[in-house]
């Protein structure tokens, strides 16, 4: 018996609890030829894979600082699993009117996983709409600014043959999962009473490990479910340990 004998063990305990008690996910992953969107048909890898989910704060399980985003740890066997995969619920029972509204939305249950190791829980950060992200070129041009509807002089960030990267002005984006939270908004000091004093608003998203790219201050991310543009103040990115980006925003204009 070793660790990794001992692991999967857990591992398959963990999976036979989560049959029970879990909803159904579809499982999406960026393989070594995925193109397009990260969601895409061609990235599903499974369906019907059930998890049992329960968030936690607790920082003896997360191997990272906790900047607003929501963590969960899974009732899961993860064996086949790997780090920046993306469990979206899709749930006939508890779905449409239960943990979702009954009306058309483009946001989403799903989570991605963000660590599996030896004799811890897997870890996975909730993800709940799609964003697009992108990054100012080099030699803007003088004719417009950077939020008019068609994003001159921004690069998007594309997917193309497993990898991340900036395309082309103008090329069609990639559309990402983005976790969205936003801190308590506080009123300005010098004019507590007054409602319209308020002072500025943080925002904070996750977004799985993405190969090839590493977001960066300045960069631009869209909302794809309101239309809300930000900018990105502050990436912090781990490659090890807990995956992901974990992302500090500033809200520029509000969509709709």
């Amino acid at each position: 018996m070793d660790y990794r004998s001992a692991m999967l063990l857990i591992d398959r305990a963990r999976g036979m609890a989560g049959a029970i008690l879990g909803p159904p996910c579809s499982v999406y992953r960026v393989g070594a030829t995925a193109s397009g969107n990260y969601l895409d048909v061609a990235q599903r890898v499974t369906t019907g894979l059930r998890v049992g989910r329960r968030q936690t704060g607790s920082k003896d399980l997360i191997e990272a600082p906790i900047m607003g985003s929501i963590f969960y740890s899974l009732l899961i066997d993860a064996t086949s699993l790997e780090v920046g995969d993306v469990l979206v619920e899709n749930d006939p029972y508890y779905g449409e009117g239960a943990t979702e509204v009954d009306f058309a939305t483009t946001q989403f249950e799903a989570y991605a996983i963000a660590y599996h190791g030896p004799f811890k829980q897997t870890m996975a950060a909730r993800v709940d709409r799609l964003c697009t992200i992108y990054r100012p070129t080099d030699a803007p041009a003088a004719s417009a600014g950077a939020w008019t509807p068609t994003l001159p002089n921004l690069a998007p960030v594309v997917l193309s043959a497993g990898a991340f990267g900036l395309g082309t002005v103008g090329a069609t984006p990639s559309q990402i999962p983005l976790g969205l939270t936003s801190h308590v908004r506080t009123k300005h000091d010098l004019f507590k009473a007054l409602p319209g004093t308020t002072d500025s608003l943080a925002y904070f998203g996750y977004v799985p490990a993405l190969p090839g790219w590493l977001p960066k201050e300045g960069d631009r991310l869209v909302d794809s479910s309101s239309g809300d543009r930000y900018v990105i103040e502050h990436p912090y990115t781990q490659q090890a340990g807990l995956a992901g980006s974990q992302l500090v925003l500033s809200r520029q204009i509000a969509g709709g």
